[in-house]
């Protein structure tokens, strides 16, 4: 196999990737969202899930017409309880992991 991957989605650790290839070489054994879950669990980091919503309003240059438009929803979890989705039920889009420092001490030295 040149190039590709293999996955599976597990109801504890979420999506895992295996064997990723690019040219001929193996890039990563595994990947799985269980390791950024690592980094949420620091007392400073934040999660949101952002989704998409339809919002309905009147078209500016012909007021009897209406237009629907797709608008970003953020909802913020701020505990572990939130940022539990139930299984079967609709999962966000988007998942947004940040620290809302404006200086976040990393341990990295930035240039």
């Amino acid at each position: 196999m040149q190039d590709g991957l293999a996955y599976r989605i597990g109801l504890s650790a979420g999506l895992q990737i295996f064997d990723l290839r690019f040219n001929g070489e193996r890039i990563a054994y595994e990947i799985g969202v269980k390791e950024a879950i690592a980094f949420y669990s620091g007392r400073e980091n934040s999660f949101e899930s952002i989704d998409l919503k339809y919002v309905n309003f009147t078209n500016p240059w012909n007021p009897n017409d209406t237009i629907v438009q797709s608008k970003l929803h953020k909802t913020q979890h701020t505990t572990e309880r939130s940022a539990a989705f139930q299984f079967g039920k609709k999962m966000p889009r988007y998942f947004h992991f940040y620290n809302p420092n404006p200086n976040p001490n990393s341990g990295c030295d930035s240039a």
